[in-house]
């Protein structure tokens, strides 16, 4: 069993999605537009959520930078940064907002709120009580963003010696919401493109399944039928069907 859970982690984030919500794809559509620009195709914003150290800097700094420093600082206020890649041969933009933690900073967060397109919900493997709040950023921020993509991400899976909330808990957690739920090390890499990849992928496929409901709700209706100008009996032409052969000619006025 233990290895088939072990397997399973390091498998496509979308084997681990199953939702107990129907069709949640078209339930949860992001109100926000993608944008296009000449640089890309879709631009999509999201959010990272959870408590104050639990590694959502080092999460945005190892996939957008390739980076990782044992010793960060907290995140004051809100900060984001925006990368670029290709997905279903589509141009895609994410544009990653890291938030704080602290209740301190919630004024300074809603100065800059855009929307969201997904929320990633991060918690500390090794920090029990980062997870329980999860119960409340997920409260909060369902209220706040209902149509958007939520994540349930475990941060510091390097650290398994370490963790108190295994992976099987956090699963059912996440299945009992509906949501997905991985793993990430910003330590080590393991499954930090992948994520941000699949979320992008997921978004996209909304995008299509929305303009495929929206079509058949809607269907465009077929145009009307062109009215061509008739041509008078002493040359002059109406598109309103005037001055043809049942109608009056149209004549210049008389001054």
């Amino acid at each position: 069993m233990k290895e088939e859970i072990e397997n399973n982690k390091l498998g496509s984030i979308s084997d681990k999605y199953k939702p107990k919500k129907a069709e949640p794809a078209l339930v949860k559509v992001s109100p926000v537009t993608s944008n296009f620009s000449p640089e890309h195709d879709h631009l999509f914003n999201l959010r990272l959520i959870g408590d104050s150290g639990v590694g959502k800097s080092c999460l945005l700094l190892r996939y957008a930078d390739e980076t990782y420093t044992e010793s960060h600082i907290s995140t004051i206020g809100i900060d984001f940064k925006v990368k670029r890649l290709e997905v279903e041969n589509k141009k895609v933009a994410l544009q990653i907002w890291d938030t704080a933690g602290q209740e301190r900073f919630r004024t300074i967060q809603s100065t800059y709120d855009s929307g969201a397109h997904a929320i990633l919900l991060i918690f500390d493997k090794t920090n029990q009580a980062s997870f329980n709040n999860i119960k409340k950023w997920y409260k909060e921020n369902e209220t706040n963003y209902p149509k958007a993509l939520f994540v349930l991400v475990g941060t510091k899976d390097d650290l398994s010696n370490k963790s108190v909330v295994d992976y099987k808990t956090a699963r059912e957690y996440a299945d009992n919401l509906g949501i997905i739920y991985t793993e990430t090390s910003a330590k080590t890499g393991v499954n930090v493109k992948e994520l941000f990849t699949e979320i992008a992928k997921l978004l996209l496929e909304q995008l299509q399944k929305v303009a495929s409901y929206i079509k058949a709700v809607n269907p465009t209706p077929s145009p009307p039928p062109a009215r061509h100008s008739s041509p008078a009996k002493n040359g002059f032409f109406c598109c309103c069907g005037f001055g043809d052969e049942e109608n009056e000619p149209i004549r210049p006025s008389k001054r």
